[in-house]
């Protein structure tokens, strides 16, 4: 749990008390001196009403004031849990790595933002084709580890002085262009994997030009074309209630011939993996790093996918596979009611054909 600094809070809570303590005393003042004018004037009945209310207000004041001082000090003293939404907390991950990815030039295109390995792969790419239209010269957060799987992400040569954020809703805006005249910069909360750009990137990913460089690159390229085996991702964690679980998987495994069987997973404990074990005993998990494991699984004749963008970058790299995955829904995408047309899997294709749609 991280915890947010509260000395401004606590300095603003105690001005903000004495402002109180000061009113009130004014009001206070304000009713003993219209009960004396009472008095004077021989109404007895009110003033004693008004010396009553006046003493029962002074009392709630003294009480409230308390629980105001305890609270303030509580603010200077008691680390409170960071709301997330709030202005103090510590910047994520990917801004600090904005630091890094500038390095300390602000004339640049930059990539960066939230998610995990294979979300930045979806925003460099998205990026990367930008950039390459326009010959800019663009920063990428993660490079050196994504560029494992055997391509460079373009980097051109022209720098402005003017930036422009991309987003999902600007993004062929900007493509259409025939010239640009500033620096293009991700935003941070966009992910690019709307099925019109995520289509792209898989086109772009299957040029020759990029294809060739994958492959050739590859350290398990001995096995494209070479083997009859079946990868499964399997994502499950965070998102396990998404899953479309060990019927969808067992459905396909039963009606395809393999020679091995090969499994990539975060919750390798789980209970569909024990399950796959039952009935495929002699399944091998594989874990090695993420690079890996997309050109690893990519090699296999059958591969089989799981929602997620992870699993959707083993599909776009499966060039010479059988490739399966589940219908896109509500039960198993956990963003299909994102409004952002969020679709990384239909009408995808593969060097032998479609991708093979599960109900």
């Amino acid at each position: 749990m991280k915890y947010a600094s509260r000395h401004y809070d606590g300095i603003t809570y105690f001005r903000s008390f004495f402002v109180f303590i000061g009113k009130f005393f004014g009001v206070y003042k304000e009713m003993k001196k219209n009960t004396e004018k009472i008095l004077k004037k021989g109404y007895q009945g009110t003033a004693k009403l008004g010396q009553a209310a006046s003493s029962i207000g002074f009392v709630i004041a003294v009480i409230f004031g308390i629980v105001l001082i305890a609270g303030g000090i509580a603010l200077f003293v008691v680390k409170v849990p960071q709301d997330p939404d709030s202005p103090v907390q510590e910047k994520p991950e990917w801004k600090q790595d904005e630091i890094a990815i500038l390095k300390d030039d602000e004339s640049s295109s930059y990539s960066h933002g939230d998610g995990r390995f294979a979300n930045q792969i979806i925003r460099n790419l998205a990026m990367a084709i930008i950039a390459e239209k326009f010959d800019l010269f663009i920063r990428y957060q993660r490079s050196q580890e994504i560029e494992k799987l055997g391509f460079k992400l373009f980097c051109g040569t022209k720098k402005y002085s003017k930036n422009k954020v991309v987003t999902e809703k600007n993004y062929y805006y900007i493509l259409k262009y025939n010239t640009l005249h500033y620096n293009i910069r991700s935003r941070g909360k966009s992910f690019y994997q709307t099925k019109q750009i995520t289509n792209d990137i898989h086109n772009y990913l299957k040029s020759s030009k990029i294809m060739d460089q994958i492959v050739n690159n590859n350290i398990h390229k001995e096995r494209y074309k070479n083997n009859n085996d079946c990868f499964i991702h399997i994502r499950l964690g965070d998102v396990a209630d998404w899953n479309p679980g060990f019927a969808f998987y067992y459905k396909i495994i039963s009606n395809i011939n393999f020679n091995k069987l090969y499994i990539a997973t975060d919750s390798p404990d789980h209970s569909i993996i024990a399950q796959l074990r039952n009935r495929f005993p002699h399944l091998d998990l594989y874990d090695t790093n993420l690079p890996d494991i997309m050109l690893f699984a990519s090699t296999c004749k059958h591969v089989i996918l799981s929602y997620g963008s992870f699993s959707a970058v083993i599909g776009y790299l499966s060039y010479y596979s059988n490739v399966y995955y589940k219908k896109v829904t509500n039960k198993t995408a956990w963003d299909f009611n994102s409004g952002d047309n969020n679709n990384m899997f239909n009408e995808k294709s593969s060097k032998i054909g479609k991708w093979i749609e599960i109900e």
